[in-house]
């Protein structure tokens, strides 16, 4: 601290305490107040330590700096040895009624309400600043009713100013971005046309503003492709316009950051961070005090950063606090017992009068949404449960979005506007069968800008009045759908001579070993710009991410692809498996040794190989149970090229180099898989086998030494 600055503070401190002990007796003399004693039982009049915290908030403006004060002082006060907690929040009545809001009539409506004029709020008078709120004091004065007060050896030291950042930077580091509805991964996210879904939005909207209700969780369940994430995405905007929006939370399958549950308590702690201070301080403050919240139970970590910090909050600030919570795609976190746990941890921690908030939580019918929202499931009496395909018919908003769609289409390509038909809009809506992913995937195919929109809307229309034969499924027109849109890129594809490569195995290909386009042409041994060339005609049904990934426009194409039954002739899954295999252990055999040791140092894709590909598809292959004969060949072929000693490179160097990879994780997961993969090659080459068997007993015995080292270090502590 500057010394002009130091004196500064020094002085108005004493000021302050003048002025104090002015206030409370200004009969007496200087002398008299700070040699008075007092003849009361039960009171002090000794030299007593006392600390006070500054707290701040890096980074935002005005905040205090942060600093302790040590001082002695005397006073007449009976002793406080610790302040009291501040009393916890209940939320069962919470707020007053009169505020609250129970009808919708529109979206309209519901933007303008709560939101008075500007004569209701007139600008407020600045105060002035007390000295308590000057030096950035909070809690239960020191001063508070003191009398004859003394200060004496005022010590000032700053104190660590990283101090609630470094717990809020962990938190951070913990959260999910692409998982919030503004985040620039979800760019250009689904979401409700304009004067379509009014009927369910203004029932969600009603629902989330009426505090009094006797539900705080909203549960819509609905089919692939009803609209759910285009409603989620919706309704978080609305919130966000009123005001009321505390976090969002975007389940997406395809995005390792946000496919499971990991991240879902520090984002909804961090988003609620930043819509108050002291909140965030609570929070940053937890996290200080006990870094390994985010190993701890789901629970744990939701009661630790969520609830006791909002229950800490005085009333006041809990009055401004937002209150909706939304969380989406359910069905799309990877582990059933996660979906499962979250359900439960929403209902033990909460809801039920335990905070504030109204949830809505949108998911497809899967086994453990439904479970707990069946009759006697423990959801089942706690939850609002709209059931979107089954409660509200779409029909006429469909209708209404392909025919703006098709309007549009036709503006930016300078069309006569009869270039469509209501018998063509009629054909695409009947086949939507109330789905939206139908009518959306459609329109994305009529508007890619390499074809004629008019012979793609005839030959959509043509799919649709066909419908793929009898609606031997709720997928039946969305499948073929997808079949026309494959084949007809197949053939686009395949009238190039110069292109060589078999359409539909590499484009799955691409699907299955998800990494960016560019690194898996080098993988996969193609040429450059393949991607390019295979996926140029797929627009409608893929994208790109910023990564170079490729990604779903909708989990429902994805769903088809791995399905066998529904993907039919275009299924070739397990042919893909076999391709990306053996591509994958040739790039890893044609390295050597040294190779593979300065990949380690430099952060290259060779790890990333053999970990992600070559290890998750050999335990896929096991555990989903493909033909193995092939597989099995192609290990063989690897292990006669020497191919293990990299792997062995890559799975023990970690451990012998201090990296942060886990170690224990990697060399565990490997033994599990030569646990069925060696036997397979003793029948078939016995000198492989020998060799491979030989590497499964050297990395079970680093196993051992590692967890004995471990064992003995922890002893040691």
């Amino acid at each position: 601290m500057p010394p002009r600055r130091k004196r500064s503070l020094l002085s108005s401190f004493f000021k302050y305490c003048t002025k104090r002990t002015n206030s409370i007796n200004p009969a007496l003399s200087l002398s008299e107040r700070t040699t008075s004693t007092s003849d009361n039982a039960g009171r002090l009049n000794e030299k007593a330590p006392a600390r006070v915290l500054l707290t701040e908030a890096k980074g935002i403006s005005g905040a205090p700096v942060l600093g302790e004060c040590d001082r002695h002082l005397t006073t007449s006060l009976e002793p406080a040895h610790s302040i009291p907690p501040a009393p916890q929040q209940q939320f069962s009545d919470w707020p007053p009624q009169s505020g609250m809001m129970h009808h919708w009539p529109d979206r309209e409506q519901a933007l303008r309400t709560d939101r008075p004029d500007d004569d209701d709020n007139p600008t407020p008078v600045p105060r002035r600043h007390s000295a308590r709120q000057e030096f950035g004091i909070s809690g239960p004065s020191v001063f508070a009713g003191a009398s004859h007060t003394r200060v004496e050896n005022l010590n000032i030291h700053q104190a660590g100013q990283e101090q609630g950042t470094n717990g809020w930077k962990l938190l951070m580091e913990k959260t999910a971005p692409n998982a919030l509805h503004s985040s620039d991964a979800r760019f250009d996210p689904p979401k409700c046309d304009e004067d379509t879904r009014i009927e369910v939005t203004s029932e969600i909207l009603a629902w989330i503003q009426d505090r009094s209700a006797p539900t705080q969780l909203l549960c819509m369940t609905g089919a692939a492709g009803s609209g759910k994430s285009a409603l989620q995405q919706t309704i978080a905007e609305l919130c966000e316009e009123l005001g009321i929006l505390a976090s969002s939370f975007f389940f997406s399958t395809s995005d390792p950051t946000r496919n499971g549950c990991s991240a879902l308590v520090p984002t909804i702690a961090y988003q609620l961070g930043l819509k108050s201070l002291p909140l965030r301080r609570a929070i940053a403050a937890v996290v200080d005090h006990n870094p390994l919240i985010f190993t701890q139970s789901l629970r744990s970590q939701m009661q630790a950063l969520v609830v006791d910090p909002v229950r800490q909050l005085p009333t006041d600030a809990l009055s401004h606090l937002p209150f909706a919570i939304l969380i989406d795609g359910l069905d799309e976190c990877n582990d059933e017992d996660r979906q499962r746990g979250i359900l439960e941890v929403l209902q033990e921690c909460m809801i039920g009068g335990r905070t504030p908030f109204r949830i809505f939580l949108a998911s497809r019918p899967e086994l453990a949404i439904h479970n707990a929202l069946q009759p006697g499931g423990h959801l089942e009496r706690l939850a609002y449960h709209i059931r979107l395909s089954d409660d509200y018919d779409a029909t006429t908003d469909i209708r209404r979005s392909v025919q703006r769609m098709l309007h549009e289409i036709g503006r930016r390509r300078n069309l006569n506007p009869t270039w469509y038909t209501d018998e063509d809009v009629e054909a695409i809506v009947k086949a939507a069968s109330g789905q939206y992913i139908y009518a959306a995937t459609a329109m994305r195919y009529v508007s890619e800008p390499r074809g004629s929109p008019l012979d793609r809307l005839n030959a959509v229309v043509s799919w649709s009045l066909s419908g793929g034969g009898e609606q031997t499924s709720p997928f039946a027109s969305l499948d073929f759908l997808y079949s026309q849109i494959l084949l007809k890129a197949k053939q686009a594809y395949e009238a190039v001579d110069t292109n060589r490569y078999d359409f539909l195995l590499t484009f799955n290909s691409y699907v299955f070993l998800d990494r960016s386009l560019p690194l898996q042409d080098q993988i996969l041994g193609y040429e450059d710009q393949t991607s390019e060339h295979i996926i140029c005609d797929l627009r409608s049904l893929v994208t790109w991410s910023g990564s170079g990934c490729l990604n779903f426009y909708h989990k429902s194409f994805e769903d088809f692809l791995d399905s066998e039954a529904r993907a039919g002739p275009l299924y070739v899954k397990a042919r893909a498996l076999d391709h990306i295999l053996a591509a994958s252990l040739r790039w890893v055999a044609k390295h050597s040794e040294l190779d593979v040791e300065n990949a380690m140092r430099t952060n290259s894709p060779f790890g990333d190989v053999i970990y992600s590909v070559v290890f998750t598809i050999l335990r896929k292959a096991n555990r989903q149970c493909y033909s193995l004969d092939n597989l099995v060949d192609t290990v063989i072929h690897f292990t006669e090229a020497g191919g293990w000693e990299k792997i062995h490179i890559w799975v023990v160097q970690p451990w012998t180099i201090g990296s942060t990879h886990p170690f224990h994780e990697a060399v565990t997961s490997w033994l599990e898989v030569f646990e069925w993969l060696i036997p397979l090659m003793k029948d078939r080459s016995r000198n492989t086998w020998s060799i491979a068997e030989d590497r499964r007993a050297k990395w079970a015995r680093h196993l051992r030494d590692y967890e004995l080292n471990l064992f003995r270090r922890i002893s040691e502590r």
